[in-house]
């Protein structure tokens, strides 16, 4: 079964916005965190992901939100995850 992803990314008020339409899987997760990488680089004050138009994500895709915890708190920025629509619920990093 091949499965696809769709990412789009903006900066809206200092927040890089990642909108997700498709499956995430393994194979897309690897664009996903080259994704997260480059946009951290921009210093956003928080990285929030619209899961509005995901269908499906592995245990892969989760892994990318939780392997850049670490890149989360170096830059100082947050990361949410939301619903088109819906309010963003944000979840701090520990910073050092």
């Amino acid at each position: 079964m091949n499965r696809l992803v769709e990412i789009n990314t903006n900066i809206v008020e200092g927040d890089f916005i990642i909108a997700l339409n498709g499956d995430l899987d393994a194979s897309s997760s690897v664009l996903l965190d080259d994704i997260i990488r480059d946009g951290l680089r921009r210093n956003p004050l928080s990285v929030c992901v619209d899961c509005a138009g995901l269908k499906y994500i592995s245990p892969a895709g989760l892994g990318v939100f939780i392997s850049n915890l670490r890149s989360y708190a170096a830059f100082r920025c947050h990361w949410c995850c939301f619903r088109s629509g819906t309010r963003p619920e944000c979840f701090p990093t520990a910073w050092a």
